[in-house]
């Protein structure tokens, strides 16, 4: 399969398991697999955060999901007592992040990743027993949830989280944090968040699937509302030989609501200039797709007077500051 693979595709790691196969799949085809490394949250209830003696199973498990009992009190819950069998050891945060950090600084062209916000998810109850007289399991589709949601750092119903999040990023680090790329995967928030998320950020990045953005017409005002240098497509497709078709399906709806022609071939990549028809939409993405990997952006603010600067005490005064003439840009010391 990899052989045969005509393109690039970025893998990503959503669990304890996925972190080595990745790294095995980026050793073996470093020209064709960029590595992302990273704790899905609707895995990271497996992960506990305090340091010293590890907590038992019961103990970890209980004081996430049903935090008002006792762990002897908890286990008597009928929906914890079905779900608690199927739960793994917890591992520590700390051995999480030193196997990101390692693998991070193996492959420095790795993204750190999927990782987010999940307010929505609910953990679902293990596989029932098969037998030649039961039920056959259950598909992804109708497995039975249980009432237990996850606690995480993925951005489901947690739109306002996500801005709060970023923002503090963006002041805490500063120009550090302009220097890589953010990008809001099969992006689902509104229009209107997106807008003053991508105002105030210009290392953020919208990228968008059929898998997921196509199930509903929400993500066409999104589309129009992002910025032609900001938007990417994904195919969020766990099999690779799907990959190519559901990204070229999401670039031909994003070429169709933003009114861009898209090349089918390497002559008409040729005839943009000749026939002054401008950038087609593959030549677009491939540009924000660069920009992406590159980083190390240009960070915008709105126009402030050098005097509230001083009373605000903006985190960025040792940075060079030039005016656009409406907001004015940060330029990073080299």
């Amino acid at each position: 399969m990899m052989v045969a693979l005509p393109l690039r595709i970025c893998a990503m790691a959503t669990r304890v398991e996925d972190q080595d196969l990745v790294r095995d799949l980026a050793e073996r085809w470093p020209e064709k697999v960029i590595p992302g490394f990273g704790f899905h949250p609707w895995f990271s209830h497996k992960i506990y955060l305090k340091d010293g003696p590890p907590p038992s199973r019961l103990e970890h498990y209980a004081s996430l999901f049903l935090p008002d009992l006792d762990p002897e009190e908890a286990i008597k819950d009928s929906d914890f007592a079905a779900l608690f069998p199927s739960l793994p050891d917890p591992i520590p945060l700390s051995a999480v992040l030193k196997s990101i950090r390692a693998n991070l600084e193996a492959f420095p062209h790795a993204m750190l990743g999927e990782v987010g916000l999940d307010r929505v998810f609910r953990i679902p109850f293990p596989e029932p027993e098969s037998s030649s007289t039961g039920s056959p399991p259950r598909t992804s589709t109708n497995k039975k949830l249980s009432p237990f949601t996850i606690h995480s750092l993925h951005s489901v119903k947690a739109q306002q989280a996500t801005v709060d999040l970023i923002k503090n990023c963006s002041t805490r680090y500063g120009s550090a944090w302009d220097q890589v790329s953010l990008d809001f995967h099969s992006c689902g928030l509104s229009a209107e968040t997106w807008g003053d998320i991508e105002k105030a950020h210009s290392n953020v990045y919208l990228s968008l699937s059929t898998a997921l953005n196509a199930r509903s017409r929400a993500h066409e005002a999104l589309v129009r509302a992002c910025d032609p240098t900001r938007i990417l497509v994904e195919s969020d497709y766990p099999d690779v030989r799907y990959c190519a078709p559901n990204s070229w399906d999401m670039l031909l709806i994003i070429a169709k609501l933003k009114d861009w022609w898209v090349e089918e071939n390497e002559d008409d990549v040729a005839r943009e200039e000749k026939d002054g028809k401008g950038k087609g939409a593959v030549r677009r993405i491939q540009e924000n797709w660069e920009a992406f990997v590159r980083g190390n952006h240009v960070r915008t603010r709105p126009r402030q007077s050098g005097k509230i600067r001083k009373q605000n005490n903006f985190p960025h005064a040792e940075e060079d500051w030039v005016s656009d003439g409406e907001d004015e840009v940060i330029l990073p010391r080299t």
